[in-house]
């Protein structure tokens, strides 16, 4: 009877395990389903385009005067400076639009008075000889067909050193935001179209995601010091800052119903 009731209770006791173990199965399978159905999802790309127009162009120029006095020197460079930002303002540049960006005032220094002879290499302790103020300014300039007549007035009216000229769009955020819309309408308009043709129910938006193209402009540099050589008959000196295509590429992922 003992032995009865032993197998009788290891039996018992397999069974209770049996069926345990096939409860906590069904739940794992029932949780995996209704995961499974929570993650049922569909992903659609679009892309936008906008043509962005270059309505800025910004000219870096400078004014670089040597004297063996630093106040002189100063005088001098701000001299020419203030008659520069007269001749921008007359041209209808804005104040605003005028920067300065440099004033480095620099002494300048001989290595080469102990040397007696073409053989000396010595290097001499420092001697200051002079000094040398550098101020540069760079300009917005709004008006495209003011560009050669502005740049070509530099030189003849104290400027020394003038960079190339670089085109760029001053609303360039506003197009940014139209190539994002047109990539989402472009997702929706798809979204739409797969639920015609397939009859499935695409729901809600879970997540987006999006990748923007900054604009490099294409365009023809143009030689700020070789215009500013030719004076007044660089003004018929063609400008073309060309244009970009802006593009936002969306991603969206929706829940299927």
């Amino acid at each position: 009877m003992r032995k009865e009731h032993k197998y009788f209770a290891i039996a018992t006791f397999c069974l209770v395990v049996a069926f345990l173990g096939s409860i906590v199965w069904y739940n794992v399978q029932k949780i995996k389903l209704q995961q499974a159905g929570s993650n049922k999802t569909i992903t659609l790309s679009g892309e936008g385009k906008v043509v962005a127009k270059p309505d800025v162009a910004e000219i870096s120029f400078g004014v670089i005067t040597q004297n063996t006095d630093s106040s002189k020197a100063q005088s001098d460079n701000d001299s020419k400076m203030k008659v520069l930002t007269g001749l921008l303002k007359s041209q209808g540049i804005d104040e605003k639009d005028i920067t300065t960006t440099t004033y480095n005032l620099e002494p300048q220094y001989n290595y080469n008075y102990c040397r007696v002879g073409a053989n000396d290499y010595r290097t001499c302790p420092p001697k200051i000889t002079g000094y040398q103020l550098t101020q540069r300014v760079t300009v917005k300039i709004r008006d495209f067909s003011k560009i050669n007549l502005i740049v070509s007035s530099l030189t003849p009216n104290g400027a020394n050193d003038i960079s190339q000229i670089a085109f760029t769009v001053d609303g360039l955020a506003g197009y940014q935001l139209q190539a994002q819309i047109a990539a989402i309408q472009e997702v929706m308009k798809k979204k739409a179209a797969l639920e015609k043709a397939t009859g499935i129910k695409i729901g809600q938006i879970l997540s987006i995601s999006n990748g923007s193209n900054v604009p490099l402009y294409n365009y023809k540099t143009l030689d700020m010091q070789a215009t500013a050589s030719l004076g007044s008959g660089a003004s018929e000196a063609a400008i073309n800052p060309g244009s970009q295509e802006i593009t936002s590429q969306q991603t969206i992922v929706f829940s299927l119903e």
